[in-house]
């Protein structure tokens, strides 16, 4: 039988059709005739040549069953070489087939899913395939006539489900073994038109040879339109009235049905008053001046649509006459005070009126203004004040109504320290550190238990304690039994640096005590006032005590200190415990009972300073307890600790722990330190 052919191919045509030329033979006779055969592409399924072929590829669709044959040198570099039955698709979606054979016409032969720009040689795409022998790979050429690049690969053979899903300039490619538990390959940034190709790819490694493929489960799943988001201001209400200078709250409620609020933004009479990316979405506008004001939230959800609010109209009235504050009257340090602390800070009674406070320091009785606008009654030098030296301060209360200074004041700082000759340098692999609030380290009857802590600290190791809330109670002086008895314990002799609280009562003094088995280069004490003016808030009240030792030829400063719970005058202790560090240079640890967890107020301010070494050593989620109930809704916390330079320091922490002490609602944080 002699057999003549024409072939019909069409990139437009729903079915590819092929119409037979025969010739048959009987008793010599040559007849001939002609058959129509029909492969059907289910709408809107089309196939076509991808660039240079010189052998014309087709695909065929049976039962669900899609037969994909196609030639050409390659998908790869700037320009491909494929047969691909392709449907479009606009916007987003995904496309998914699993290929359940592939010839092996070359080890470099593909066949996957793809998504693709255009239907020509050099367009943008993305594809997902196997080769014969096994192995998936995602690739992606991201811009026209740009190179294909190799995303990732793995160790998969056919048969094998493919999947590329397109998120906007996102697409993800995923594998499965059973189409129903899928893992995540890769995923590319790419800029591709709205509307794309998607489909099944077949190139055979070679221009003159047909590779034949089998695809069954195929899809393409368009995304659903999506919904807008909803939004609405809660407050203010509308027709709200204000007076100037106002402080007005702005709240939306926003939420989205089929995905989520990236940003709710602020605006009045159309201006950006800013943007929120967190529920609740909130904004405080402040120095609102007279006038009438439309306010409007605008919603955008996670596919980038927005939504406006309804406008909310508010007034706001002129601002009524003020009259000036009084002027700032009783002072800290009070006035001609002498032998103060070099960081010393400045605290004063608040003005009847005031708003604000402009703050005047200097070594002349004109002094320059060192902070502006403050609405605190106190200010804290940036870094220490020189030695023996008389300084000039004035406050100036502030309010819309104008302003009012306050009376000169001045004061003398204390006398340099003599220069003592430094102690020799101890020799250590590692410093041994621990802080421990000793105050619930007692027996039942409520009594301190010198005799078991001392034990705990003598096996500790440590060659610096540092322990908080120490007391002097009927007429047992803690601070000289610890020294003692620690060293009746370990054979050694051991120095203390005792810092009384200011909030201690005559009858139990209570305080700070660092306790040092190696010699003291140096050593100082400070009281911490959170609120000076508030005399009954024993809180506020607090100490620290610091000590310098000399190990491996270099001095390290360790203070010890607790701090108030009241966030507050935590933060007003924070600056001036971080301002007396600051006149030391060198390599510095802080130890102590801190009062506060990482969302604490204080913990921001302290952190900017000084690393937490416990997050800084443990990476786990783990965060350490050092107190068994803590804070209003009392749990778990960890509230002691080390605090150590943030960087090129040579005195850092390399391991840290915690004791668990018996009879104690605190425990134990033990730091080695190398230094260097």
């Amino acid at each position: 039988m002699a057999v003549g052919s024409t072939s019909v191919f069409s990139s437009r045509a729903v079915a590819l059709t092929f119409v037979l030329s025969l010739s048959w033979c009987i008793a010599d006779q040559w007849t001939a005739g002609s058959v129509v055969n029909a492969f059907a592409l289910p709408s809107p399924w089309t196939s076509k040549d991808i660039g240079s072929v010189a052998v014309a590829g087709s695909a065929s669709e049976s039962g669900g069953v899609f037969t994909v044959r196609g030639a050409g040198a390659d998908i790869w570099g700037t320009a491909d070489s494929f047969h691909f039955m392709s449907q479009p698709l606009s916007g987003n979606g995904e496309i998914v087939a699993r290929v359940t054979s592939i010839q092996n016409t070359n080890a470099y032969a593909k066949a996957g899913v793809m998504i693709r720009g255009a239907l020509t040689a050099g367009s943008a795409h993305v594809i997902m395939d196997v080769k014969p022998g096994g192995g998936v790979e995602f690739m992606s050429r991201n811009a026209n006539g740009g190179t294909t690049v190799f995303v990732a690969g793995a160790a998969v053979s056919v048969p094998v489900w493919l999947r590329l899903k397109r998120d906007v300039t996102t697409v993800i490619g995923s594998w499965s073994v059973d189409g129903v538990t899928w893992t995540e390959l890769g995923r590319t940034t790419i800029t591709l038109p709205t509307l794309v190709y998607v489909g099944l790819p077949v190139t055979s490694h070679s221009t003159a040879v047909l590779n034949t493929v089998t695809f069954d489960n195929v899809s393409v799943i368009p995304e659903a339109a999506n919904l807008p988001p909803i939004v609405a201001i809660d407050t203010p209400v509308p027709d709200a009235t204000f007076a100037a200078p106002a402080s007005i709250a702005l709240v939306a409620t926003a939420s989205d049905s089929d995905g989520s609020i990236t940003s709710v933004q602020f605006l009045a009479n159309e201006v950006p008053l800013g943007t929120d990316t967190t529920s609740p979405f909130e904004w405080m506008w402040t120095g609102v001046t007279a006038g009438n004001y439309t306010l409007v939230a605008v919603a955008t959800d996670s596919r980038n649509d927005r939504t406006r609010s309804t406008p909310v109209s508010i007034n706001v009235t002129p601002a009524a006459d003020v009259s000036p504050p009084a002027a700032p009257s009783v002072s800290m340090p009070s006035p001609g005070a002498t032998a103060l602390s070099t960081s010393v800070a400045l605290n004063w009674e608040a003005a009847q009126y005031a708003t604000q406070y402009d703050v005047a320091l200097g070594t002349t009785d004109a002094p320059p203004v060192v902070s502006l606008n403050q609405t605190t009654t106190y200010y804290q030098p940036p870094a220490p004040l020189s030695y023996n030296t008389t300084y000039y301060w004035r406050v100036t209360a502030k309010n819309s109504g104008g302003s009012t200074p306050g009376p000169l004041w001045s004061f003398t700082t204390e006398s340099a320290p003599p220069i003592d000759t430094p102690p020799p340098s101890t020799t250590l692999r590692r410093l041994r550190v621990m802080t421990w609030n000793g105050n619930g380290g007692r027996t039942a009857p409520n009594i301190a238990d010198v005799a078991a802590q001392v034990s705990l600290i003598a096996r500790s190791g440590a060659h610096v304690v540092v322990l908080q809330e120490v007391t002097i109670e009927s007429g047992s002086d803690l601070p000289a039994l610890y020294k003692s008895e620690l060293e009746s314990a370990t054979g050694r002799a051991w120095q203390a640096v005792w810092a009384e609280e200011p909030r201690s009562i005559a009858a139990v003094p209570q305080g700070n005590l660092i306790l040092s088995t190696l010699p003291l280069a140096a050593s100082a004490t400070i009281a911490l006032d959170g609120a000076p003016f508030d005399p009954a808030n024993i809180d506020a009240q607090r100490s620290a005590a610091r000590i310098g030792v000399v190990v491996n030829g270099v001095t390290v400063t360790i203070a010890g200190t607790t701090l108030a719970s009241n966030g507050e005058s935590r933060k007003a202790q924070i600056a001036q415990l971080q301002n007396w560090m600051g006149s030391i240079s060198g390599r510095r640890l802080v130890g102590g009972s801190f009062n506060m967890r990482p969302n604490d107020a204080g913990y921001p301010e302290m952190a900017a300073v000084f690393a937490d070494v416990w997050p800084t050593l443990v990476t786990t989620p783990d965060a350490g307890i050092t107190m068994a109930a803590f804070g209003t809704a009392p749990q778990p916390a960890r509230v002691d600790g080390w605090w150590q330079e943030r960087s090129g320091s040579g005195a850092l922490a390399t391991e840290v722990w915690i004791v668990k002490t018996e009879r104690s609602n605190h425990h134990a944080v033990v730091a080695e330190i190398e230094v260097r």
